[in-house]
């Protein structure tokens, strides 16, 4: 099966194929578990780059500060939100935070997902999902004394 193309479609549940829905949850579960690691370690790695690399560029500041400009630490700190460099990297962190969050939620639905199972389950035990019971069945005689009804209310309509 391939996950994560659709994710209405990986959290949908046909009630009518329980049996495969719930051989299917555990796999659906793992593969959002596995990219959401993936996620959160890309991320753990562009921000340790992002971090790095403000060192870098703090660093070269102090050591050789741009003409006309007093280096102090409000200055460091403006050069280096307007480095345009930074400024494309905190962006990709951005999107890759998003990515991770969308991970997370995506565990949320999937543990909603397991409850809903887990109920439709036990409806489908507790025969909620058969055809009605409890109502009294109509045999012939009761159908051929309401047909003789409706016959004598006519003629007396006709007379």
């Amino acid at each position: 099966m391939e996950y994560g193309k659709d994710f209405e479609k990986d959290m949908a549940i046909n009630r009518f194929q329980l049996e495969l829905e719930c051989e299917k949850h555990p796999g659906l579960y793992a593969f959002y578990v596995v990219y959401g690691n993936k996620a959160e370690d890309k991320y753990a790695k562009l921000a340790l780059k992002l971090k790095h690399r403000l060192g870098e560029i703090e660093i070269n500041l102090r050591q050789a500060p741009p003409e006309k400009i007093k280096i102090t630490e409000s200055s460091i700190k403006a050069l280096l939100t307007t480095n345009k460099e930074i400024q494309t990297m905190e962006v990709e962190l951005l999107e890759l935070k998003l990515n991770v969050n969308t991970y997370k939620s995506a565990l949320n639905a999937l543990e909603h997902r397991r409850s809903e199972l887990n109920n439709l389950t036990s409806l489908y035990q507790s025969s909620y999902f058969s055809k009605p019971s409890g109502y009294k069945k109509e045999n012939n005689t009761d159908a051929a004394q309401r047909e003789q009804r409706q016959n004598i209310k006519r003629r007396n309509k006709d007379e």
